[in-house]
Parts: C-alpha cells; sequence; structure tokens
C-alpha cells in the first residue's frame, strides 16, 4: 500500500523550519522521515545547495515512509 505523508513542513531559509522538524521528531506518534528535505515536490531545487540530490522518483520518495507503522501514525 502507497503511504504518502499527511504533513509537510514548508518554509523559508531560516525560518525555524528544522526546528519544528526536530521538535515534531520527537513525538512518538509522529512519523518524520530521515530525510527532511527530500525536495520531491519542487523539481526545479538546485541540487548544488544541498548536500543530498533532490528526489525526482516517486518510487524513491514513497521510500521514505515504508518505516511508518500503526505506533508512529494517527489514523485521521
Amino acid at each position: 500500500m502507497e503511504r504518502w505523508p499527511n504533513l509537510f513542513i514548508v518554509g523559508a531559509p531560516k525560518a525555524g523550519t528544522t526546528s519544528l522538524y526536530e521538535y515534531l521528531r520527537v513525538i512518538p506518534e509522529i512519523f518524520m522521515s530521515v530525510d527532511k528535505e527530500p525536495r520531491y515536490f519542487a523539481p526545479t531545487a538546485k541540487d548544488d545547495i544541498k548536500p543530498n540530490p533532490s528526489i525526482k522518483d516517486k518510487e524513491e520518495y514513497l521510500k521514505l515512509f515504508e518505516q511508518v507503522n500503526n505506533s508512529n501514525h494517527l489514523d485521521t
């Protein structure tokens, strides 16, 4: 089953998105992918400014969420 994220943190550089990511990451019921900035929905993002290249493939993006299970996923 495809499991897509149900939360996106969007923000400008130096706007506190890393802090928000870190606060949410320690809550057991919330799953945060290890790759904080996969840039899947920003296909024109420049890969030279980030250490990891942008994820452009759907299957590769969904692999970020393979470890989601009932203990770290809130059904709404």
